[in-house]
């Protein structure tokens, strides 16, 4: 995927789409400047056909934010993510299915051969990890370290040399043992990675190159600079955070 879209160029084609009035709706007729935050509960309340700014073959899934769930869909063609180096043998334990489905297809479009484990079959999961000789761990934050404590019975900690732990709120982050992690991404499931933690100041997340970031009101704003399915413009995430300059020189955000 293309990151050289600028946020004027994305919402100008959102504007001028024929298949989805949506954002439309949702803007009336404010400036691009000031165009209004969208909480993620508006998505609930449209469906998914409705949002559909381009007609590709792709994967859905549910989300649930509050009381009433709704579909996201993903394009096969916009499936990116810089998780591992190239020729890891990664293990894969996700809480939810969408990410044991999403996660290997991103990873195969870099040549790399995912195995899909679970924390609910260890022995099954255990076997297949230790026949594949895996060398790296993608997580989210809820079978991290449940997946570490279940590998530990049968690999040697320095076979894996690389962890990635995907979390979704500053109360996540803060509970994960971060001096064990390679990477440590904020993520959900509209957006794909937002944003890394700093390699050098371990309190401070920088936005992936396909987003922008803007911390307002005390709240995550994000926009995905890609012509997604239902593009992410000014999306209100919900995650309390602050903006703050990085010594490292990079602009980033804190999680409160």
């Amino acid at each position: 995927m293309s990151n050289d879209l600028s946020f004027s160029e994305l919402v100008a084609w959102a504007r001028e789409s024929g298949l989805s009035s949506f954002y439309r709706d949702h803007w009336n007729h404010a400036a691009t400047n000031s165009l209004p935050p969208l909480a993620r509960e508006k998505f609930a309340a449209v469906g998914l056909r409705a949002r559909e700014y381009k007609k590709k073959k792709g994967i859905v899934s549910v989300i649930r934010v509050g009381a009433k769930p709704y579909l996201w869909k993903w394009a096969l063609e916009d499936l990116q993510g810089d998780y591992l180096r190239s020729g890891c043998r990664p293990l894969l334990l996700f809480s939810r299915a969408h990410d044991a489905i999403e996660k290997p297809l991103t990873l195969f479009r870099k040549n790399i051969l995912a195995l899909n484990g679970t924390l609910s079959n260890p022995s099954v999961t255990l076997f297949a990890a230790a026949n594949y000789h895996i060398d790296s761990v993608l997580a989210d934050s809820s079978t991290y370290v449940p997946g570490m404590q279940m590998l530990a019975g049968v690999l040697d900690s320095k076979q894996i040399v690389e962890r990635t732990v995907f979390v979704e709120s500053g109360v996540e982050f803060r509970s994960l043992p971060e001096q064990e992690i390679t990477h440590l991404l904020l993520s959900l499931p509209e957006t794909g990675s937002i944003a890394r933690l700093c390699e050098k100041h371990h309190d401070i997340f920088h936005a992936e190159p396909d987003m922008l970031c803007e911390a307002e009101s005390g709240e995550l704003i994000v926009t995905r600079l890609a012509r997604l399915v239902t593009p992410v413009i000014r999306l209100a995430t919900g995650i309390a955070a602050r903006a703050m300059e990085c010594e490292c020189g990079k602009k980033g955000f804190v999680l409160a």
